[in-house]
């Protein structure tokens, strides 16, 4: 799970960053950021095992985030979305977590800024909020 909420705030980083022009990402860029977050295994096959399920993990959260309208698939290729966000993703991040408390900065604000700084704590905690 831990995975799949670093991807959700790599994926509308990437998105707001952009918006309102589509954004071309693949599974694999996905994965690079979500290896980034996490430690590195020690093994060769242990790492090609854990590259091969976290893409797994971001592939799905493309396909999540699509069919929970979050975001549009606006092209596909064999390789890449181009993804946008909808009415509905730009709503949710454009309010604020309740989580954060006295702070008044928005999802957007948050995911602005990326994954790489925030606790797994954090990001778990305002995924999970982002989503109810």
């Amino acid at each position: 799970m831990d995975k799949f909420n670093i991807a959700v705030i790599e994926l509308f980083h990437a998105c707001l960053d952009d918006f309102p022009i589509p954004t071309k990402i693949s599974s694999e860029m996905l994965t690079c950021k979500i290896n980034e977050y996490f430690s590195e295994p020690e093994s060769k096959f242990h790492e090609a095992a854990q590259y091969s399920f976290n893409e797994q993990v971001c592939f799905n959260t493309i396909t999540w985030l699509v069919s929970e309208k979050f975001i549009t698939i606006v092209e596909k290729d064999e390789l890449l979305f181009s993804l946008t966000l909808t009415q509905k993703g730009l709503n949710a991040v454009n309010s604020v977590p309740s989580s954060l408390e006295g702070k008044s900065e928005s999802y957007k604000d948050i995911f602005l800024k990326g994954a790489i700084n925030l606790p797994i704590a954090t990001a778990t905690n305002l995924i999970t909020e982002f989503f109810k």
